[in-house]
């Protein structure tokens, strides 16, 4: 099985038991029965064929290769069998799992308002630079949205932002909020991280 990430290239190869060099190999790639794509793959050396393909979205993808004779794809060869291939596209880079997105909530009774401060951590830091675009849909969970801040929030040190969110018009007792953010990482690679939180608030006057 082929791992990857979307928006990464991916390898996908093909090598010839017999070391052909003359012929002309495709590769289709589906999910579940939808074809995705087609690509035709290049000769590297001694019957290793590649090509590189970029996914758009994360998922499991079957990916059949043909053998044909000629370059216009109209003589699948009858040496070869067709051969199959899974890939594994994860949302992320495997050596980008570790980064999160991270808030923190705090409610000014006196003046109603919600001031959320949100930051990317990676490997258990605090990424400083080379963070940029941060965006945030916060939802009262028994009314739904209740706000949606600017896209570009205010920068309030290095690599940390902030939301403030003033008269929500949120009941008094306790509720739940939560919200989805985003913050894009220039890289490299060039990644655009998520993340959910929650908190309840309690409100007394």
């Amino acid at each position: 099985m082929i791992t990857g990430s979307v928006g990464d290239s991916v390898p996908l190869v093909l090598v010839l038991w017999d070391g052909a060099t003359g012929l002309f190999p495709r590769a289709r790639v589906y999910s579940g029965i939808t074809l995705v794509t087609t690509l035709p793959l290049t000769h590297v050396a001694e019957g290793y064929y590649q090509v590189n393909w970029t996914p758009v979205v994360a998922g499991k993808f079957v990916v059949v290769y043909t053998v044909y004779s000629d370059a216009g794809f109209t003589a699948p060869s009858s040496f070869y069998e067709k051969a199959q291939d899974l890939v594994k596209v994860n949302e992320f880079a495997d050596s980008e799992e570790a980064g999160k997105v991270m808030q923190s909530f705090t409610f000014d009774v006196s003046t109603d308002t919600i001031v959320i401060n949100m930051w990317l951590e990676k490997d258990n830091a605090l990424v400083s630079s080379g963070v940029s675009n941060a965006t945030l849909m916060v939802f009262d969970s028994a009314a739904g949205p209740i706000s949606m801040p600017p896209t570009q929030a205010l920068s309030v040190g290095q690599g940390v932002f902030r939301f403030v969110i003033p008269n929500p018009g949120l009941p008094l007792g306790e509720f739940a909020t939560f919200s989805v953010g985003t913050i894009q990482h220039i890289g490299p690679p060039a990644r655009t991280y998520k993340g959910i939180c929650g908190v309840t608030f309690s409100r007394t006057a």
